[in-house]
């Protein structure tokens, strides 16, 4: 149920990145790359909708020697991350099935990035952590995660989760219909 590209590194390997994944040079980046040009938290693999991407988070990147702020991965493209340094994108896999939420009111969405469950006049996902949410979502390590009144949650499909006094359950949503968080 996890989203990932596997990148063409120069010198031959393959580095597999999920979605939520860095590349930097942080030693906490999934792919760590050391390198001066490269900046510590350089660009981030994130599932938008129904595809993967490629955000730039400190400097941009070259696509067909344009510069871009994102860019949307598919087997075959070439990033120049930095002058001189450069990636094919070897393979994109999107699952099926995305994780999602469902319960009182609310039908069946897919957790597709941070979001907070509202209850305004009734129970919706919305993008970020606004503060009046009853519950926050964001992935993690390949993993869903909630928290919900101070208390961690990891989440898996059917799994319960009360929130504000109602139960909602983790759902598995077919990509094709899961709309932005």
């Amino acid at each position: 149920m996890h989203a990932w590209v596997e990148l063409e590194l120069p010198e031959g390997q393959t580095a597999r990145l999920y979605a939520g994944q860095i590349i930097g040079r942080t030693s906490a980046a999934a792919l760590r790359l050391d390198l001066p040009e490269v900046s510590e938290a350089h660009a981030l693999v994130s599932l938008r909708g129904e595809r993967l991407w490629l955000l730039a988070l400190r400097r941009r990147f070259q696509v067909r020697q344009a510069a871009q702020d994102a860019a949307p991965l598919s087997a075959g493209l070439a990033i120049e991350l930095v002058p001189g340094f450069e990636v094919r994108v070897a393979a994109v896999h999107l699952p099926a099935d995305v994780l999602g939420l469902e319960g009182p009111g609310l039908p069946p969405q897919a957790l597709l990035g941070t979001c907070g469950l509202v209850f305004d006049p009734h129970p919706r996902l919305v993008a970020g952590t606004p503060p009046q949410a009853g519950a926050h979502f964001w992935a993690t390590g390949g993993q869903w995660r909630a928290r919900v009144a101070g208390q961690l949650h990891t989440l898996e499909a059917g799994a319960p989760l009360e929130v504000g006094g109602q139960t909602f359950q983790a759902v598995n949503v077919p990509l094709g219909h899961a709309g932005n968080a």
